[in-house]
């Protein structure tokens, strides 16, 4: 575990909101649930992401204008298996959809922050897998945590967990920021290469130092 003690900028409407981020397979919603368990009001971005998109939704037919219904399944929601081999392995589709949802869930976010403030959570904690993609990790809230893995571990946990092949997971993290660069920038560290026990430790510490 490493900690950056630097201060995050005071305009931010998130600068109660602590940031939690990783890679693809890191670990993140790990960790995420020991601090929930540790009294915390976790916020899931992934969640958000699934939610905004729902059957009848606003996103849900922006992504069908743009994309095309062959990315509905019969059922009527989104085929996220689907869209991912497309966007995946095209940078510009990517940015279109994410044009589309991130503002929805950013949107939906400031809604879920207002009410656990008013509910008297003190600790926010949001985890937010493209925070580093979005440019967001400077100024943006006040302390982003990284949840670190080594590829093979990350890869390894991701398709076990989700049912994507090794090459599909692998095509997936070379489009994100490299975990390495993340850490380097992070405030705190969590390596999540070991035992759970170990991870735990870590994240009550980082917990206790932040709360």
């Amino acid at each position: 575990m490493s900690n950056n003690e630097s201060e995050s900028g005071t305009d931010s409407p998130y600068q109660d909101i602590v940031a939690l981020t990783g890679c693809f397979g890191s670990g993140k919603s790990t960790v995420a649930n020991m601090f929930g368990e540790m009294g915390a009001c976790v916020i899931d971005a992934d969640d958000l992401a699934r939610e905004v998109v729902k059957p009848g939704t606003p996103g849900l037919h922006a992504i069908t204008e743009a994309f095309g219904a062959k990315y509905i399944s019969q059922s009527g929601e989104l085929d996220r298996e689907r869209l991912g081999e497309l966007v995946f392995s095209n940078p510009k589709d990517l940015a279109r959809l994410e044009s589309i949802i991130h503002p929805l869930i950013a949107e939906r976010a400031k809604t879920l922050f207002e009410k656990c403030r008013k509910l008297g959570h003190a600790p926010i904690i949001y985890e937010i897998p493209l925070l580093f993609e979005k440019g967001w990790q400077t100024g943006h809230f006040k302390k982003v945590i990284v949840v670190s893995a080594t590829k093979e571990k990350c890869t390894e946990r991701a398709a076990s967990r989700t049912g994507l092949s090794h090459e599909k997971v692998r095509r997936r993290l070379d489009a994100q920021i490299p975990i390495s660069a993340k850490e380097k920038q992070a405030d705190y560290v969590i390596d999540n290469s070991a035992s759970l026990d170990e991870t735990r430790k870590q994240a009550t510490e980082v917990y206790a130092r932040l709360y």
